[in-house]
């Protein structure tokens, strides 16, 4: 009685090691195509040509750096598909995110100096600005909840992504729109990426310095560290590449 059973199982065993190789053989081959880590910067550059080419990105800009100095500094593609301008070394890329480093920094050398706390609340600080939390009571918004992603605000919404900003201020900017700043959970309890944050603390870095915070980063981060060419704000340079959808091809308005 049991041995039909046993043939049944070991045909269907066969039959699932018959689909089951090629599906290894076909995992082996994608594993065998995983370009293996460049011995040389030309081989490097070869790799980072391809994955443009593959991802249609028009230009990227790249530095390896040690300990006693840059080895190898580079541009690679276009900066500008429609001018044929190649990216180089000294190409200008928008700061985009890494932003948020600098509104931390800023913050941290605040702290250091004795002019805030990382624990202040955000409410004690800038009461002007608006957010709402319904635990504010017990588990309020506080700065360093601003910096570390867990004021439980939703990130910035559509109307806020949509604005042209140009001219505003940052005040005006954080009055324009206000309703993602609402907390889902009691600050501090979980981290959910929000953009909205480090405006805020931006702003807590004019209210206290009195500067305009572009113009603080550039005299204590920028300038100091070297980076001459660093701005927030758009410039008319030949160097300033150009921002593209996903063809590589549409430029996005700055």
């Amino acid at each position: 009685m049991k041995r039909p059973m046993i043939a049944r199982s070991l045909k269907s065993f066969f039959l699932a090691l018959v689909f089951l190789l090629p599906a290894v053989a076909l995992a082996q081959n994608k594993k065998d195509e995983t370009p293996k880590p460049a011995q040389s910067l030309p081989e490097l550059r070869q790799q980072l040509e391809r994955i443009l080419a593959d991802t249609h990105t028009p230009g990227v800009s790249v530095a390896i750096v040690h300990r006693d100095g840059p080895e190898w500094i580079a541009g690679l593609g276009k900066s500008d598909v429609a001018s044929n301008h190649a990216t180089g070394p000294e190409t200008l890329f928008r700061i985009g995110s890494t932003s948020k480093a600098f509104a931390s920094l800023s913050i941290l050398k605040l702290v250091d100096e004795g002019k805030l706390s990382l624990q202040d609340t955000v409410h004690k600080l800038v009461p002007e600005i608006w957010f709402e939390n319904r635990w504010e009571s017990t588990d309020p918004v506080r700065v360093v909840d601003l910096l570390e992603h867990t004021t439980g605000w939703d990130d910035m919404h559509l109307p806020e992504y949509a604005k042209n900003a140009n001219g505003m201020t940052l005040r005006q900017g954080l009055d324009y729109y206000q309703r993602s700043r609402v907390s889902r959970w009691r600050p501090g309890t979980r981290m959910s990426y929000c953009n909205s944050g480090p405006p805020v603390a931006a702003y807590i870095v004019e209210k206290i310095t009195g500067q305009r915070f572009e113009d603080y980063v550039t005299a204590n981060f920028f300038v100091p560290i070297g980076m001459k060419t660093a701005t927030y704000f758009e410039q008319p340079s030949p160097q300033l590449t150009t921002l593209y959808h996903e063809d590589g091809k549409t430029p996005f308005p700055y």
